[in-house]
């Protein structure tokens, strides 16, 4: 379970999160949502030990984040970040690398490791990529490249900051599908910071809304009242076309509706 206890952070005196408490659904997916400068990033940094809070603590499983071995965090949490560092090495050796908190501290990969390393590979559709450096492919490939490193280092928790970035419409779906599987068949807790509103709606079971640093709603994404507010936030209009116990919802900005120019 994680947990954040009165959490709050500033950044060059400015607040960013204020007094946050929040307990995460375990094994349920969180979309992050809100405004920009909401404090998506910053919730999903702190959760990872990239940042510390000023005051407040975040616990993982009843333990503070802060005082995790690194090998065991890195055992239980991985983390995909909107500019993540680019590895000078091939696809291979970068997802096989995710594999190190396994690692014998007198031996290198094992064959399990190897396994999962072929298994991420297939699973992210990075199998013809294995072999060129990851400086050399394009931003959507390196980034199924990073899910394959995330789905290699195979933690209970999963942290994405925008994993669709640099995608096309049909692969970031396709992304998100698979993020989508892997949570309803393994159980792992998936909180992942979204802008695309029509995958948040469809792809999460619960939505956190983040409005200037605090939490303005966390309910499950079907919720009425919560479609409401995302409604007014983001003026937006949201049809539920769900049918066959499958949720299916689609939007359209309000304005579009008043617009005599809309056709034109």
């Amino acid at each position: 379970m994680l947990r954040l206890n009165d959490v709050s952070y500033s950044y060059d005196k400015k607040t960013f999160i204020n007094h946050m408490n929040l307990t995460v659904k375990s094994g349920k997916i969180t979309a992050l949502i809100g405004r920009n400068g909401c404090g998506k990033s910053t919730v999903l940094k702190l959760c990872t030990r990239l940042l510390t809070p000023d005051e407040g603590q975040v616990y993982l499983d009843g333990i503070p984040v802060e005082t995790m071995n690194p090998k065991v965090f890195a055992r239980n949490v991985s983390v995909l970040l909107q500019n993540s560092e680019i590895p000078d090495m091939t696809v291979e050796q970068a997802v096989l690398s995710a594999r190190f908190p396994y690692w014998s501290p007198f031996g290198g990969p094992s064959t399990e490791d190897r396994d999962r390393m072929e298994d991420a590979l297939t699973a992210s559709g990075c199998l013809s990529l294995r072999y060129q450096n990851m400086y050399r492919v394009s931003g959507g490939e390196r980034q199924r490249a990073y899910l394959a490193m995330i789905l290699a280092q195979n933690t209970p928790y999963l942290f994405l900051d925008e994993p669709t970035t640099y995608l096309d419409l049909n692969v970031s779906h396709e992304m998100i599908k698979q993020i989508y599987e892997l949570n309803r068949k393994f159980g792992k807790t998936v909180v992942m910071v979204l802008h695309d509103i029509n995958l948040a709606l469809n792809y999460t079971d619960y939505i956190l809304l983040l409005e200037k640093g605090s939490v303005a709603a966390y309910k499950p994404t079907a919720d009425p009242q919560l479609l409401r507010r995302i409604s007014d936030l983001f003026q937006i209009n949201i049809k539920d076309l769900s049918e066959n116990n499958r949720k299916t919802y689609f939007f359209t900005l309000k304005y579009e509706e008043t617009n005599p120019c809309k056709n034109y």
